[in-house]
């Protein structure tokens, strides 16, 4: 968002940005009381959607208005109306010509659909039925991308003339046939719309045509040309004009309150915590909804709560990197979440309290962290300050009405803590301190830290016997590898190196002694579990460890075949396990339950180590964990700095400084070489919906069930077909030896063979085929021959078209 004075002249500035957001805002409109309402397209991780946001006309302020945890994707086109409520089209992201359903809010008694303001309820404005938003046509519309027989709605505009009506713009349904992919079946969807322009009354639902729709155009945006109040005239708090120009840049504070101040799902509370964790509980006072809120008398008493036993210790600050042009997603990674570059870090205080410096005009995530450095949760938005400005809130995913848990009678006091940095209560501070203002007033150390500190300011040794070290840090140290620079993780140059460093006493175990092979060919201290952390090239143009970590395996049913499902495209996606690494969330991830040897918030049971595996969480040292953490945390990108070794760092911005995408096998020579092969040697197995009789029965799995049958999956959409033979070529530099060329030709003796090596079958029955001379299985003649043209046309696509790809720094 861009403010815009007609008026202005030197020295002030005629536009200006106020709003900063790693994805569009839109759809701004000045509020009554002088805010500007936007639709924000709020794009982190899985979160992926339009809220309504506020912000003063200066950019102070900004904020989530409606719409957070609400049902529907995206609120577009939010107008208020003459009786104080919100109207706005609701739609999913995409797929329905910006247009569905028609809502209005009661945004002065919730701010979201079922999170009601507690003064309302107490006051019997509302009650417990009643929910935020409501539709205001004749017939509910959909909110997601399934066909609606009764139309779609898009840019609605209140009038302001005393009556409840509105401008709409409407389509009826339009369907056309199309194929269904899977079935062959001619099935009836929505076709393109025709919007015409209608008045709808918000009360009764009736709605007259003003302007039809007209073939070749379609009517939007209809605003009555009348009269309405002038808003309220909000003064800028910021004076961008008069700040000073020089080195440094200008920054703001971050104030919060306590990170334990959550909502009632519990988002920074029980939800987010390990079985081994907690958080000390008491019932909350006032209007408060919530059946019980942290304990912060209890969490700050370091006589009750030493700081080991605290599961909030530290917050990390980063931002968004700008996605610059031509950047592609291949070079992010496999992940939702964007380039992200570590700002610093700083403690959490013993009642959850954080306040600390951070850069203005940028998007930027806060995270509570453990004793570990690993996030509890993401916060669900980009943050931002202006100059000077200090944004305060009550807690993570706190309640955005109500009195803060951290409240003026809890501030004044803190048991039990050296008497110099008890907060003092005077005339000029009557409600007492957060132990993070304190600390700031009387140490003052508000900066970020490049590292993981830990200094107990606070625990009394007179009245406190503590276990806990007064002072911890984890930095980079500990490495051999190279170390993050500037606060960017690339995990080729950063966390690849660590699984193939040297370890023990003779230095001759790394993780990639065990971890080699994509098959669990044993179970053991070398066996390889499934996992390849080989520095390899797949056929993606990226390390086969990136891969292995970020894909899950297919899922497979009783019969070994793969679970489909289909898209609103039509496209064919296979069901698959969750992979070892979550974006954004070390603590969900199971390969850091297995590298802490602790459980966390994976999901998975973890394997008790036993004699016959090996334990892990002593193989890697405090500052290779870090690195390991800090890189899912900011979203397990390939890459967070999108230019090579830093070459922007000059200010100045080349196209050909990029970082190219990653060197991927040409899909136009596999569409038109490789992919006819496939379909005619292989795809009569590898198919979606049961194979020739060569599928692995139930009972009869070999070496390795989770590899056999379909996890090669070949569904006829060149597409499809071309991501799942990527997969299938682990090594580029030896493609006779990934599993694409390397199953077909294997032999009887491998550890685990091709399944149509093994026997021929009834193609009715499943029943092997006996040979009647020798009463033994027939075995088939190998699939592939390095001799065969066949094979010869694969080995040509995997080792010319990568290097005609190529980016020359990446080849």
């Amino acid at each position: 968002l861009h403010v815009f004075d007609p008026e202005a002249s030197e020295p002030k500035t005629t536009i200006r940005q106020i709003s900063f957001n790693q994805s569009h805002d839109r759809n701004p409109v000045v509020l009554s009381n002088g805010k500007v309402m936007f639709s924000r397209w709020d794009h982190l991780g899985q979160k992926n959607h339009f809220p309504i946001f506020t912000t003063n006309p200066d950019g102070t302020g900004l904020f989530v208005h409606y719409g957070a945890f609400s049902p529907g994707n995206s609120f577009l086109h939010p107008r208020e109306t003459e009786r104080g409520t919100i109207i706005s089209s609701l739609m999913p992201l995409s797929g329905t010509y910006e247009a569905g359903a028609i809502v209005e809010i009661d945004i002065e008694n919730f701010f979201d659909n079922e999170d009601p303001d507690p003064d309302s309820l107490q006051a019997g404005l509302i009650n417990d039925e009643q929910q935020g938003q409501q539709q205001v046509t004749l017939f509910d519309i959909p909110l997601g991308r399934e066909e609606s027989d009764k139309g779609r709605f898009t840019t609605p505009f209140p009038l302001t003339d005393g009556t409840p009506r509105a401008l709409v713009s409407w389509t009826p349904y339009r369907p056309k046939e199309e194929e269904n992919p899977l079935s062959g079946e001619v099935m009836e969807v929505e076709g393109t719309p025709a919007f015409g322009i209608y008045m709808l009354n918000l009360d009764d639902k009736s709605m007259d045509l003003i302007v039809p729709p007209e073939t070749g155009y379609q009517m939007l945006d209809a605003i009555p040309l009348q009269q309405r109040p002038t808003p309220n005239i909000t003064a800028d708090k910021i004076n961008a004009d008069s700040l000073a120009v020089d080195d440094a840049l200008p920054t703001g504070i971050l104030n919060v309150f306590s990170v334990y101040d959550t909502d009632g799902l519990g988002r920074m509370g029980d939800a987010a915590l390990a079985p081994h964790e907690s958080i000390p509980k008491t019932a909350p006072t006032g209007t408060d909804t919530r059946d019980e809120i942290a304990d912060l008398a209890r969490l700050k008493d370091p006589a009750i709560t030493p700081p080991q036993q605290r599961p909030a210790r530290f917050a990390r600050i980063s931002r968004a990197v700008p996605t610059p042009r031509g950047i592609s997603r291949e070079t992010i990674g496999e992940t939702m979440m964007e380039m992200q570059q570590i700002l610093g870090y700083t403690e959490i205080q013993p009642d959850g309290s954080v306040m600390v410096e951070v850069p203005a005009d940028t998007p930027l995530q806060i995270t509570a962290l453990d004793s570990e450095g690993r996030a509890f949760q993401i916060h669900s938005s980009w943050l931002q300050v202006r100059p000077g400005e200090t944004r305060t809130c009550n807690g993570c995913h706190s309640p955005r009405r109500g009195d803060s848990i951290n409240g003026p009678g809890l501030r004044q006091l803190h048991a039990n803590v050296i008497p110099s940095m008890q907060a003092l209560v005077s005339e000029t501070n009557p409600d007492g301190e957060t132990m993070a203002v304190t600390r700031q007033r009387v140490i003052g150390d508000i900066q970020l830290q490049a590292d993981i500190i830990f200094r107990d300011v606070w625990s009394d040794s007179q009245q406190v016997n503590s276990a806990t070290p007064p002072t911890s840090i984890i930095d980079y140290s500990g490495l051999t590898t190279p170390s993050p620079q500037r606060g960017y993780i690339n995990y080729p140059e950063h966390v690849q190196p660590i699984w193939e460093t040297p370890r023990g006493n003779d230095g001759s175990l790394t993780c990639t002694n065990c971890h080699n092979s994509d098959i669990q060919d044993s179970i053991g201290p070398n066996g390889s579990q499934g996992l390849n952390l080989s520095s390899t090239i797949d056929g993606t143009g990226r390390l086969t460890s990136y891969q292995e970590l970020m894909i899950g395996d297919p899922l497979l049913d009783e019969n070994g075949l793969p679970l489909i499902s289909v898209n609103d495209e039509g496209e064919i996606n296979l069901e698959r396990q969750s992979p070892l690494v979550s974006p954004g969330m070390a603590r969900a991830s199971h390969l850091v339950e297995k590298l802490s040897e602790q459980e966390l918030k994976a999901g998975e049971e973890l394997i008790a180590v036993d004699e016959r595996l090996l334990d892990h969480s002593t193989l890697l040292n405090p500052s290779e964990k870090r690195i390991i953490y800090e890189w899912i945390d900011l979203g397990a990108q390939y890459y967070n700095d999108p230019y090579i070794d830093g070459a922007a760092d000059d200010g100045f911005f080349a196209i050909d400084e990029l970082r190219g995408a990653p060197p991927q096998l040409s899909e136009e020579t596999f569409a038109e070489n490789v992919h006819p092969v496939l379909m005619s040697r292989c795809a009569g197995c590898h198919q979606p919906f049961g194979g020739n009789g060569t599928v692995v029965l139930p009972g009869e799995a070999t070496v390795n069930s989770q590899f056999d049958g379909h996890r090669y999956v070949l569904t006829g959409q060149i597409d499809g077909d071309f991501n799942a033979t990527l997969s299938m070529v682990d090594d580029v530099d030896n493609p006779e030896q990934s599993y694409l060329l390397l199953r077909p030709r294997s032999v009887l003796e491998d550890p685990v063979p091709h399944p149509q090596r093994n026997l021929h079958r009834n193609p009715e029955t499943g029943e092997p085929i006996i040979d009647p001379d020798t009463g033994q299985a027939v075995i088939p003649e190998p699939i592939l021959d390095p001799s065969d043209s066949d094979y010869l046309t694969i080995l040509d696509w995997v080792t010319s078209s990568r290097t005609e790809n190529s980016a020359p720094e990446q080849q």
